[in-house]
């Protein structure tokens, strides 16, 4: 679907509140595991590692608040945080996923595929705000042009 800069759908909006859900629950999950786990070792945390917990996650909320205001409100600039951390980081995994070609055997086959199909969506995911991102900045850049003129 091209990206029309006119008009933006609801529909898109739904696609990134949708990213943002996911990306919640996949953090709340994430936190999930981490206490369970703590609970199962049975030995306290130290210093650094509740400082590395909180700014772990508190980075995710950040970048997930700006996903849902910079949708909510048609900012495209609050936007970038999540682009710019969820390119870096899907650029990794890719990569990694295309490193463990050379491990590959026809035991592990299924998990290959599946860690594609986890790379795909993300990627996937990626695009869909990088085309809401590229709508709504022209948009906006054409409705300004349109107010001063």
């Amino acid at each position: 679907m091209p990206i029309s800069y006119r008009y933006l759908t609801s529909r898109q909006k739904n696609k990134i509140y949708t990213i943002g859900i996911l990306h919640f629950m996949l953090m709340c999950f994430g936190l999930w595991s981490l206490v369970t786990e703590m609970i199962d070792y049975e030995e306290p945390i130290t210093y650094y590692e509740g400082v590395n917990i909180a700014l772990h996650y508190s980075i995710h909320t950040i970048l997930l608040f700006c996903l849902i205001v910079g949708t909510y409100v048609d900012i495209p600039y609050l936007l970038v945080p999540w682009l710019g951390g969820s390119l870096v980081l899907f650029t990794l995994v890719t990569a990694f996923s295309v490193d463990s070609i050379k491990d590959l055997t026809p035991y592990n086959i299924s998990a290959f595929i599946l860690n594609f199909i986890c790379v795909g969506a993300c990627w996937f995911s990626w695009y869909t705000v990088w085309s809401y991102f590229i709508g709504t900045y022209k948009r906006n850049t054409v409705m300004n042009k349109k107010c001063f003129v």
